[in-house]
């Protein structure tokens, strides 16, 4: 294996990209491969470490996702039980909304965190919590007959509250209980105090009319977390590339994690990462995205069929609005994670993205073209 044309790329991100700081990590078989970091945590020159902790913003919804499948596994939950058999105000909105279109993106809400329903319950609750946010979504008309249309939504934030309803416990308990403690993923956390927020990267916003980064005049705000009492299943996690890995190492690997601990069987892991998409919802993905080679899992991108770059068939991950990113290809055991903190970065998914994953696959040895991968798409 040969990583120095995936270090020659990372290190260039700062001037092509405008990239102030990243991290990435890569393992196989519960072991690390590779792990790079560069450029400053702040605007004063600190290095960034591997202390440092990032938001992951969407890539929460992934440990959302693994959540509902073991309360699955354990049958608290079936996956097209109505939604309203645990948030009862979905029965006025719609008896035909279930758990697996939340899962999929297909259930016919939006991403509006502006929507009149949530602006009322925020002017009389500021406090309110992840139960009553859920609920209150539920006041807005669907979008959409639910199955009918992918529309990438706030599904996991309500998806979070079911998880309080199914598993008798807060949402943020749950995660840590059965995912983020038995993983030993201690720089994660869906409640980060005032001593996280001192070790986080500087976050940046871009601005695609002129090409800009500038830092972020919200500070390290989370504008997807709508109260204190919210947990956020759709974005509210910090994280950091090489802790997160350990939750992609798991799932790359049969759902046993390097401890040993059995996140998802095979049954769950197989509902996780295979396509459920077809006929118009699998073309609203595909145009939304603009990734033809992909399809939806449950709150997942997975891979539809092999190319000449060596991706396999079934390799899944997602990413978040600040370019967190990672993968996970159960049949070769590899995972990836990668961060920086840049809101909006669209060449993080254009490019970005995209090219780290062809990267991995042709210093491992694992493509078949004999072109290479450039910092191109």
């Amino acid at each position: 294996m040969n990583f120095q044309p995936l270090t020659e790329y990372l290190n260039s991100l700062n001037q092509t990209e405008k990239v102030p700081c990243l991290s990435f990590v890569l393992c196989q078989d519960h072991r690390v491969l590779y792990r790079h970091l560069t450029g400053n945590a702040d605007h004063t020159g600190q290095p960034l470490t591997d202390r440092h902790v990032f938001w992951v913003y969407s890539g929460t919804k992934l440990l959302t996702a693994v959540a509902i499948l073991q309360l699955w596994e354990r049958g608290k939950l079936a996956l097209d039980d109505p939604v309203s058999r645990y948030l009862p105000a979905y029965a006025a909105l719609s008896n035909s909304l279930q758990i697996k279109h939340l899962l999929t993106m297909t259930g016919g809400l939006s991403y509006d965190i502006h929507s009149p329903s949530l602006n009322a319950l925020l002017r009389e609750n500021p406090e309110c919590t992840t139960r009553q946010v859920a609920e209150a979504i539920a006041g807005d008309p669907l979008r959409f007959s639910p199955g009918s249309h992918f529309l990438y939504s706030l599904s996991a934030d309500v998806l979070g509250a079911v998880c309080e309803a199914a598993g008798d416990m807060e949402f943020a308990d749950y995660l840590d209980q059965n995912i983020l403690i038995p993983l030993g993923m201690a720089d994660s956390s869906m409640r980060p105090g005032e001593t996280w927020f001192s070790r986080m990267a500087q976050q940046y916003v871009y601005d695609p009319d002129t090409d800009a980064v500038r830092e972020n005049p919200e500070g390290l705000r989370n504008h997807l977390i709508l109260s204190s009492r919210f947990v956020s299943g759709g974005a509210g996690l910090i994280s950091n590339p090489g802790d997160y890995i350990r939750l992609a190492d798991a799932l790359a690997c049969g759902g046993i994690s390097r401890e040993g601990y059995r996140l998802l069987g095979a049954p769950a892991l197989e509902l996780l990462s295979r396509n459920h998409l077809s006929g118009q919802a699998l073309a609203d993905y595909q145009t939304s995205r603009q990734t033809p080679e992909y399809g939806y899992g449950f709150c997942v991108r997975t891979r539809l069929r092999e190319g000449a770059d060596g991706i396999p068939a079934g390799e899944f991950g997602w990413d978040g609005v600040a370019g967190f990113y990672t993968a996970v290809d159960p049949v070769h055991h590899i995972s990836a994670a990668y961060a920086q903190h840049i809101i909006g970065h669209t060449p993080a998914v254009r490019r970005i993205h995209p090219t780290l994953l062809r990267l991995v696959y042709q210093c491992m040895g694992l493509s078949h073209s004999s072109g290479g991968s450039e910092n191109q798409t």
